[in-house]
């Protein structure tokens, strides 16, 4: 039986009495139950006889702030074009806000903004390949998945696996020291308490950072210190026994650096202060340092790592244990001579980690390997060989899993969208503007990402039976296609002061205001009418009467940016016609005429509901609930902004709101949660602002000649003061106008373009007169 979301059906109480419920700025269209396989793709480059082929001109226009990053020249580029992007500068960092352009002309005083061919594709692509049911082809098979459950509460479906895996307090827990050898990496284990006759369990000591004097160990920095960073030093120390409530103890009475001379000599492992990711002005939570005994055990062998652990550690390492740790980027801990901390099993290391609490691998398949996002698509959506439908649209090249194999050449080709005007200016910003963290998906968060089934005894409104990376995906899968909310015309963007003081982790951009407009081209080679109705589908997104869709495209989505509206225009070529004539004056014959977008929409859903086994049952596809959901989050201008929210680990009512694991319900019990609510706030229109150019800084002219190249879309005007001949595309034509006549009088702005003197906002004079 296919598995299927349950939605939690109550909110949560936390330790104040207060209620709340889970909230993200992103949610998930679920996966389908099968894969839909296309229909055998025609060849792009051969006639047949009932293939469609032609083009659809798209207007486009941005309804909310609007970033596509940009490219650098090639002295920048060779400069800081390969530093991850916390390792950039703020003055670096500015070099790649500008906005993506490829020509020289300006537009207020910045480059002309372009969107690329390839994003368009890339947002229509993953649209086709939801309405089609395709293959679940885009989810990593890393990095792998771990997990850990510190002092987690009783009812923490992640208390028994940790448990499980280090063992009660981390009983099963030991120390020792990491050696390189030609094959990879062994363990020396340390001498323990137990080894030296000392009272005391585990396998090392640990010391309060007060009892640290502030200069008795060199180089030792305080976990407060703002230059805090993990590391461990060589020290010698001496020990005294206590009485405690369990009993006698020992204890370090005295540390310092070896050359103290102190009894006993090991080293003093600072593992981390926990503020990686805090707020600017927190304190650690952090009180003790770990003492790491020497010398090595003699009698003790070595212990193997084998190159799977070191794999799945690797693989699992965050951004701040690449950057910080001492065994430098993609090694994390792994340092000839470095402490570590592991659990063994005779003469093999299960895991291993920087500190005792370490992370632990979610294994699903014994010890072969730990389990990664991949392995919970079900394998009906990602080994199936057949080719989906957008992949015999859009083609494939064959990857390192061959599904599907072979390769084959698209069948649709987008150009670049290129600016043709604005309704209040372009630029949302004048200088580089810093704006929210853009934050990365979490892996812990299990109760956001993996579908919890009451069929399969994963109760969301129960934590401790919560589906999570160590569940069997026969009882659990990815939640489906992650989408973002939209909100509406003008988003909250701008970093907060807290923000601002985490540099590492912040962007600059200069994004585009709404209401900038565009217009692009997408070309067709012999598509099927059904397949052509697939990318009509994902254009015009035919949803509920009444209710108004957007596209979302570039950076930003989390913050609500990327909002676009686009209006579809099918033109289709008689071919016969075409091959016939060949020429058109100094062109190549088109024979293209508009055509109906509707009728081809229909065919594609008669085709998929039949496909579905639905075709009796529902009408449209928007009957369907994976595609209702769909709309839910194209719905324009979004939920309720209080629903769209990220949760706080320090809400200020609400203390920690990741702590209880609250479950994400799906689009569409959002929706519902939203109309419930007070009418929004998010507007969906800005004011429009008065015009900035004067109808006096346009010239005049006469319209020479029109239609020239193989897309009959440019030409030139003779300007009415007998200067030169000024080149003119079809692009820059005001008001939505397709073509021009020669001798049609024409007024227009002429700036600097690839093709020398440009025309731009080319209008048509009424009467005739230049």
């Amino acid at each position: 039986m296919p598995l299927k979301h349950s939605n939690p059906t109550r909110p949560l109480i936390d330790r104040k009495g207060k209620s709340y419920s889970a909230f993200a700025p992103y949610n998930f269209v679920p996966l389908p139950e099968k894969m839909i396989a296309g229909l055998p793709p025609l060849s792009h480059d051969e006639y047949h006889e009932k293939a469609l082929t032609g083009w659809i001109d798209c207007e486009l226009e941005t309804c909310s702030p609007t970033y596509v990053r940009g490219m650098l020249k090639r002295e920048l580029y060779d400069r800081i074009g390969e530093k991850s992007a916390d390792k950039l500068g703020p003055e670096e960092k500015n070099h790649f806000a500008p906005f993506f352009s490829v020509n020289g002309r300006l537009i207020d005083n910045r480059p002309e903004p372009i969107i690329a061919g390839t994003t368009l594709r890339g947002m229509i692509r993953a649209l086709v390949e939801i309405i089609t049911a395709a293959r679940m082809r885009w989810v990593n098979a890393s990095p792998t998945v771990t997990f850990r459950a510190v002092a987690a509460a009783k009812d923490d479906p992640l208390r028994e696996p940790y448990r499980d895996a280090l063992g009660a307090f981390g009983s099963k827990v030991r120390a020792g020291y990491l050696e390189r050898d030609r094959d990879g990496w062994d363990i020396k284990p340390a001498r323990t308490p137990e080894s030296m006759n000392w009272p005391r369990d585990g396998a090392f000591l640990k010391i309060k950072e007060r009892q640290i004097g502030g200069k008795d160990i060199p180089g030792y920095v305080r976990f407060n210190s703002s230059n805090y960073r993990p590391n461990f030093f060589e020290v010698s120390f001496d020990v005294e026994q206590r009485r405690g409530k369990r009993g006698t103890f020992i204890s370090i009475r005295r540390i310092g650096g070896r050359e103290r001379g102190y009894t006993h000599k090991g080293v003093m492992v600072c593992s981390g202060n926990m503020l990686e990711t805090a707020e600017s002005g927190q304190t650690s939570p952090r009180k003790n340092h770990m003492v790491v005994l020497l010398p090595v055990d003699d009698k003790a062998a070595r212990l193997e790592i084998p190159a799977q652990v070191i794999q799945d550690y690797r693989e699992s390492l965050t951004p701040f244990q690449k950057e910080k740790l001492w065994g430098g980027e993609e090694s994390g801990c792994l340092k000839a001579g470095a402490p570590v901390f592991y659990v063994a099993e005779g003469n093999r290391v299960l895991w291993f980690g920087h500190c005792p609490n370490f992370r632990v691998p979610a294994r699903l398949y014994g010890d072969s390997r730990a389990a990664t996002p991949r392995d919970f698509v079900p394998e009906v959506l990602r080994n199936d060989p057949a080719v989906d439908f957008a992949e015999a649209i859009f083609g494939w090249v064959e990857g390192e899993d061959k599904v599907p194999p072979g390769a084959r050449a698209g069948r649709v080709f987008f150009g670049d969208a290129h600016y043709f005007g604005s309704k209040n200016g372009v630029w949302l910003v004048a200088d580089p503007m810093t704006p929210h963290t853009l934050s990365s998906p979490k892996p812990t968060t299990f109760q956001h990402y993996l579908v919890q089934d009451r069929d399969t005894k994963h109760n969301p409104d129960d934590k401790a039976s919560l589906a999570h990376y160590g569940t069997s995906p026969a009882e659990t899968q990815i939640r489906g296609h992650k989408m973002y909310w939209h909100k509406g015309v003008d988003p909250d963007l701008a970093a907060t002061t807290a923000e601002l003081g985490h540099e590492k982790q912040l962007t600059r951009m200069i994004p585009l205001k709404p209401g900038v407009r565009f217009r692009f081209r997408i070309h067709f080679e012999n598509l099927r009418e059904v397949e052509l109705g697939a990318l009509l589908w994902a254009l015009q997104l035919p949803g509920e009467s009444g209710k108004t869709y957007r596209h979302k495209l570039g950076m930003g989505k989390p913050l609500g940016m990327g909002a676009v509206a686009i209006t579809p225009r099918l033109f289709l070529s008689d071919r016969l016609a075409r091959y016939k004539k060949l020429f058109n004056g100094n062109a190549w014959e088109q024979a293209a005429n508009p055509a109906e977008i509707e009728p081809h929409i229909t065919a594609f859903e008669k085709y998929m509901l039949n496909e579905l086994g639905l075709g009796l049952e529902k009408k449209r596809l928007v009957e369907v609930d994976r595609i209702r959901m769909l709309f839910a989050m194209l719905s324009w201008p979004g939920p309720h902004p209080s629903l769209t929210r990220y949760l706080q680990i320090e809400h200020p009512e609400h203390e920690n709101e990741y702590k209880e694991r609250p479950v994400l319900p799906g689009p569409l019990a959002v929706e519902e949660a939203s109309q419930a609510l007070e009418p929004s706030p998010v507007p969906t229109e800005l004011p429009r602002e008065a015009p900035q150019e004067a109808l006096q800084d346009y010239q005049k002219g006469v319209v020479k000649m029109f239609g020239l190249g193989s897309m009959q879309d440019f030409g030139f005007i003779q300007p009415k003061d007998g200067d030169p001949l000024v080149f003119v595309h079809q692009y820059h034509l005001a008001g939505g106008a397709k073509t021009l006549k020669a001798d049609d009088s024409v007024q227009f702005k002429v700036e600097k373009g690839l093709f020398g003197p440009q025309a731009f906002d080319v209008r048509v004079l009424k009467g005739g007169q230049a």
